[in-house]
């Protein structure tokens, strides 16, 4: 299973939201948590919320310790298991003392197995969420500096996440025009 966990509110403050799960198999939708985090986004105008944010997540280190506190609020849990002991390693890992197996706070959320920067994420969610249309992986990419595969790749896992995904099939008679 995938969680994406609150990326949080540009004012520093923490709010607490549901964590939305999606199992890789089967991509379920089991229950929902970005949304009180674009809300806090969306009271401030574009301008000055491109530079809140970016000062607020202005390295990885601050990113991944907002993450941690809003995952775990400093009670760090293994999702290996639950009930074990945790330790902690250098550079942000941890280590579940049952399993052996080593984690961190991107394990088990939309953010695990890449190396795209936490920073270009939070981003890429909040052009997201701010765009009334949405955006498209040419724009976002050009917006991140980064290629149009990986903007798409984020979209895809994000868009998951928040179930904005269509599944709506045509009906009755179409046309299609060939031009």
């Amino acid at each position: 299973e995938v969680i994406v966990t609150q990326i949080a509110s540009t004012r520093g403050d923490v709010h607490s939201m549901p964590i939305q799960h999606y199992s890789k198999q089967n991509k379920e939708i089991k229950s929902s948590w970005l949304s009180t985090m674009i809300e806090n986004i969306k009271m401030k105008p574009h301008g000055s919320l491109a530079k809140t944010l970016m000062k607020a997540f202005s390295t990885e280190e601050k990113c991944i310790e907002h993450l941690e506190s809003i995952r775990w609020n400093g009670n760090v849990v293994s999702p290996f298991d639950a009930t074990s002991k945790v330790y902690k390693c250098a550079n942000h890992r941890y280590k579940c003392k049952n399993t052996g197996k080593y984690f961190n706070v991107k394990t088990g959320t939309i953010f695990e197995g890449t190396n795209i920067s936490l920073q270009k994420w939070f981003v890429a969610i909040w052009l997201l969420t701010s765009h009334k249309k949405g955006i498209s992986s040419l724009q976002l990419s050009r917006d991140l500096g980064v290629t149009q595969k990986t903007s798409w790749f984020m979209l895809h896992r994000i868009r998951i996440c928040l179930g904005i995904e269509n599944h709506t099939q045509l009906s009755n008679t179409v046309e299609v025009d060939e031009a």
